[in-house]
């Protein structure tokens, strides 16, 4: 056994898993976790994990919770969310279903919203080939980690030809707790041939609080579906965030992600997006507004597997302090994409001499009549716009700071929920290095 795994290994034999008993269902978590103890954790050596460690995670001895603490409130949940936004709310506290806060809005009839453990028991068919997936080798051990202990999170079902208006959102909030807790909630998702939904997904919590959460998401886009995902992540000082989303967009099924990550010590996200029938689209954005020691790595890969798809991927990024950002987007078009439309960029601005960017976009491509294209930037504010607003009267920091503000406000303008977009312009300034003053922004 890798000694990177024997901590989680040693968990997995004492843990009490919702659905124990299922055959189908313990085989899956027993391969899983024999992959994890045969590879161990992903190292320096692994290519797509080479500038982000592990060994933060390794050292701080995270502890897999069997039940919620249940310190937080409906207030609470409430300031976590969006204030005004009507939506159907489902919270998650330290990976536990918290169904006594969560509930809104209604939901159209036929669509299904359950926690993960009931999902085990009444749609165990819809269920199984997503937990039977495998994730071999160390770079995908998290993802491995998640099938091995995931007994809780959500499971959403649209049917075929329905629109849901109203905004799911999903808080995946951390409490304090007396140890350093690990949890590996699980999120599967699948839209019927024309069904819509809004996914809002946040993640947050105590200021205090040390937890890391591993989330990984499933996503299956039927003919036609439309899915508009938003993850925010504003975690605490210290918190740790894994996330995975894998998503499957069948003919003319389109994707619009949004993610913005504002807080936590260490994040990663990997976004896989197949394209698998013609007319399938997905358009990607990102925002990453670092300080201190913040470290938060973005990989993306988006796979055209067949003719006539596009992909279009802008994400941006502001670092200050000592802080550490990883940009890594692939796109591969396959042999036959003939006609993929792909577009990637990446820009960043650094505030400080010892922020530090790692961006490094790819293109394989392996079929001919295509139009692609990618790129990133690097660099600082303008210093002819920095003289010009100083020159009619505004001081340094204000100056910066509006600029900063413009760049990353370019992101934010493009989500469609007023609500939505008016809490992350307020988080936007507070979270900005160089201290904007709202009071000139409106």
């Amino acid at each position: 056994m890798i000694d990177s795994a024997q901590p989680f290994v040693a968990q997995f034999e004492r843990a009490r898993l919702a659905g124990a008993g299922s055959p189908w269902l313990d085989e899956a978590r027993r391969r899983a976790r024999d992959a994890v103890a045969e590879h161990g954790l992903p190292g320096p050596r692994d290519e797509n994990w080479k500038y982000t460690p592990v060994r933060p995670l390794e050292r701080r001895g995270f502890t897999w919770l069997e039940r919620a603490p249940g310190r937080l409130d409906a207030a609470g949940a409430d300031a976590l969310a969006f204030p005004g936004l009507a939506c159907y709310r489902q919270v998650f506290e330290n990976g536990r279903h918290r169904a006594d806060i969560s509930g809104g809005e209604a939901l159209p009839e036929g669509v299904v919203c359950e926690s993960m453990s009931d999902a085990f028991n009444r749609h165990a068919d819809s269920l199984a080939p997503f937990f039977k997936r495998s994730f071999p080798g160390s770079e995908q051990a998290f993802a491995a980690l998640n099938t091995a202990f995931a007994d809780d999170g959500l499971y959403i079902e649209v049917p075929d030809g329905v629109r849901v208006a109203t905004p799911l959102l999903v808080l995946l909030a951390n409490s304090v707790t007396e140890d350093r807790v690990i949890s590996h909630p699980r999120l599967i998702l699948r839209l019927g041939k024309g069904a819509s939904l809004v996914l809002i997904e946040t993640h947050a919590g105590a200021p205090e609080h040390q937890n890391c959460t591993n989330l990984l998401s499933q996503v299956e886009l039927a003919e036609g579906a439309e899915l508009r995902h938003l993850r925010v992540q504003d975690e605490a000082e210290r918190a740790m965030l894994i996330n995975r989303t894998d998503l499957d967009l069948a003919a003319n099924a389109s994707y619009t992600g949004f993610a913005i990550d504002l807080g936590g010590r260490l994040v990663r996200h990997d976004l896989n997006v197949a394209l698998r029938e013609e007319g399938a689209a997905c358009d990607l954005h990102g925002l990453y507004v670092l300080g201190g020691r913040q470290h938060v790595d973005n990989h993306t890969r988006v796979d055209h597997l067949v003719p006539n798809t596009r992909s279009s991927e802008r994400y941006k990024g502001v670092l200050d302090g000592h802080s550490r950002g990883v940009f890594n987007g692939k796109v591969v078009v396959h042999e036959g994409a003939d006609g993929t439309d792909a577009a990637q960029s990446n820009a960043n601005l650094l505030l400080s001499r010892d922020a530090e960017i790692d961006t490094k976009p790819e293109l394989e491509i392996y079929a001919d009549d295509v139009k692609c294209s990618h790129g990133a930037t690097v660099g600082q504010l303008d210093e002819a716009a920095l003289f010009y607003l100083r020159s009619r009267g505004m001081d340094l920091e204000d100056a910066r700071g509006l600029l900063t503000y413009a760049f990353c406000r370019e992101v934010v303008d493009r989500l469609r929920i007023r609500e939505v977009r008016e809490r992350l312009a307020g988080d936007l300034m507070e979270h900005l290095p160089s201290g904007l003053v709202a009071r000139d922004t409106g």
